[in-house]
C-alpha cells in the first residue's frame, strides 16, 4: 500500500494559481485554531500577504 505522502508534490507557485483560493484555503484550514483563541498570521493574513 502506496504511503499518503508518495503523492504529496511541494512545488512553487506560479502565476497561473490563485492567491485568492490560497488565501481561502489557509483561513479554512487554521479556522479551528483561530476559534479557540489562537492567533497564527495565516488565519487573518490578506491575498497581497499570501503572495511574499
Amino acid at each position: 500500500m502506496a504511503h499518503v505522502l508518495d503523492a504529496l508534490v511541494i512545488r512553487p507557485i506560479s502565476k497561473d494559481n490563485s492567491l485568492e483560493k490560497l488565501t481561502d484555503l489557509l483561513h479554512r484550514a487554521y479556522k479551528p485554531l483561530a476559534e479557540m483563541g489562537l492567533l497564527y498570521f495565516a488565519t487573518h493574513q490578506t491575498t497581497e500577504q499570501t503572495q511574499w
